[in-house]
């Protein structure tokens, strides 16, 4: 257990590195480092990834962020005769922690049926970016929900979420082993299509 613990810290040190490497090349130095989770961060192992990797890339401030689509709360508009709210409601629940209505109304007209969803988010507190960065990072992740190439009829969550959800799956279907010949062959990994 240790040892797929290691493994787990070592790849995502890993991840983080060489994608902080990427962007810089592309974008230039980038001013902080956001982690989304659709896991509350382990007591040990995400903060310890991030930590390694900035021994090894510098100091910049992150925030490791958890998204709950499988919220057990409901969101509701008693002022309008659908009570389905305006998209992008968002709830404070504490300074680090909101309510984000994903698909609501639109206007005066929903456009799928059903309860809509909402995203329960949170910045956990060991992260070293402010907690008065994280309206902007909650506007963001509803942003992320609206980037999703997967047809006109796609499902109003965060690309960051949304994509992990597929890979998990492909995963599955093919099998770890199968899954890791075709990552390291490199041809997939620049191309989203494949989702």
């Amino acid at each position: 257990m240790e040892w797929e613990q290691e493994k787990y810290v070592k790849g995502l040190t890993d991840l983080i590195v060489e994608a902080y490497h990427e962007y810089r090349e592309i974008q230039g130095t980038p001013d902080a480092i956001i982690l989304h989770l659709c896991k509350r961060p382990g007591r040990f192992r995400e903060v310890e990834a991030v930590q390694r990797a900035l021994q090894q890339i510098g100091d910049v401030p992150y925030a490791l962020i958890h998204l709950n689509d499988d919220s057990s709360y409901r969101l509701f508009d008693t002022s309008h005769a659908t009570y389905v709210p305006q998209a992008g409601l968002k709830v404070d629940l504490g300074r680090r922690n909101v309510l984000l209505l994903l698909d609501g109304r639109i206007g005066d007209r929903r456009y799928r049926r059903g309860v809509p969803r909402v995203l329960d988010i949170s910045m956990d507190k060991r992260s070293t970016i402010s907690a008065d960065e994280f309206p902007r990072l909650v506007r963001q992740i509803y942003n992320f929900a609206r980037v999703n190439w997967r047809g006109f009829n796609a499902r109003a969550v965060p690309v960051t979420l949304n994509y992990s959800y597929l890979i998990a799956r492909l995963i599955v279907e093919i099998g770890a082993n199968r899954w890791n010949q075709v990552i390291s062959a490199g041809r997939l990994r620049d191309k989203a299509w494949f989702l």
